[in-house]
């Protein structure tokens, strides 16, 4: 049984800006992260002042892109206090595969709560108790913690959940990051740690279940004189003995740019071009910077065409009616694109 719980449900200077309070649990709006994997395993035991963190080991598997925007009324009945959603879209290179999650979110007083966490297979709505993550801007050495309570859905299972949530900025010193295209990072960094304990109800059965989720998230002042999410690392446990779930994911993603500026918001989109669309026996591409790989895959994630694109297009004349995504990878990054054969 599939379980993606993959929430996200999220730049020089002296030790003292480090020091600098978060402003925000949440990444600005359409920043783009790299999905890392590491040979060597991310040593975040240790917390305090001062910490040296050598992430040098890092390899980009992926991308991810994160969009703020205002819930709309429907989701506003669903998810009360919501004030923020953010959508987060990731892309395996690996299997072209793509996922989208949603966090749903309160800030009230300068107080950040989180009110849903939503993808294709799971919805957490903690519309009992919403879960705090603290005051914002937060101070190093501050830690809130909140019970946590509302239900869930899980394909044909629902029920309730209660729980807690702690929050707290436990750590900053020196980050450093190598070189996966987007150059070596050596900079101050400062650090929040979320553990989020779950357990799940079903009927009249009390704890069925349990999700613990623990989340790192490194934020420096070099791109804004705020402090911006340079790296977040989660990782979910999901027991669920009566469904045979014992399951342990991991998902790092490092900040690699923006996607598309606030003064030109068309740009990036008008850059890399599909026609036609929809396609019947040939598919083109048209990029200003050189294409260097695309895939295809169907609705259901799996790919179907690899190519590295070098006769300027792609035969998809064998190809089922119905929607594709083409993930077009350049000298400048990665891009999906949905497209329609018919």
């Amino acid at each position: 049984m599939k379980t993606t719980f993959l929430f996200f449900l999220f730049f020089f200077s002296s030790l003292n800006f480090a020091q600098t309070p978060i402003d925000s649990y949440f990444g600005s709006d359409k920043a783009v992260y790299d999905i890392v994997d590491s040979s060597t395993t991310l040593d975040q035991v240790n917390s305090g002042a001062n910490l040296v963190w050598n992430f040098d080991s890092l390899v980009k598997i992926g991308q991810s892109d994160d969009t703020v925007s205002t819930p709309l009324t429907s989701e506003l009945t669903s998810y009360p206090n919501s004030t923020k959603k953010v959508t987060i879209n990731s892309l395996l290179f690996s299997t072209s595969a793509t996922s989208s999650s949603e966090i749903f979110s309160s800030k009230i007083a300068n107080v950040e709560s989180i009110t849903a966490l939503k993808n294709n297979d799971l919805e957490l709505n903690y519309k009992t108790n919403n879960a705090k993550l603290g005051t914002f801007p937060m101070n190093f050495g501050n830690t809130t913690t909140d019970a946590t309570a509302g239900t869930y859905v899980y394909g044909m299972y629902l029920g309730t959940f209660t729980g807690t949530i702690v929050t707290s900025f436990d750590a900053y010193g020196t980050l450093v990051m190598n070189d996966i295209g987007n150059g070596i990072f050596n900079d101050t960094a400062s650090r929040l740690k979320t553990v989020q304990n779950i357990s799940l109800n079903y009927g009249v059965l009390t704890n069925v279940g349990t999700i613990t989720q623990t989340t790192y998230s490194y934020f420096n002042t070099t791109l804004n004189s705020s402090n911006s999410l340079i790296l977040r690392n989660v990782t979910t446990v999901v027991s669920v003995p009566l469904l045979g779930i014992n399951q342990t994911v991991t998902q790092t993603e490092r900040f690699n740019t923006m996607n598309l500026s606030v003064n030109e918001p068309t740009l990036v989109l008008k850059q890399i071009q599909i026609t036609p669309n929809p396609a019947e026996d040939e598919l083109h591409i048209t990029s200003k910077e050189k294409i260097e790989s695309v895939r295809i895959s169907d609705s259901n994630g799996r790919l179907i065409i690899n190519s590295n694109y070098t006769e300027n297009f792609l035969n998809v004349s064998y190809l089922e009616k119905g929607i594709y995504f083409a993930a077009i990878k350049t000298n400048e990054g990665l891009i999906v694109k949905k497209f329609i054969k018919k």
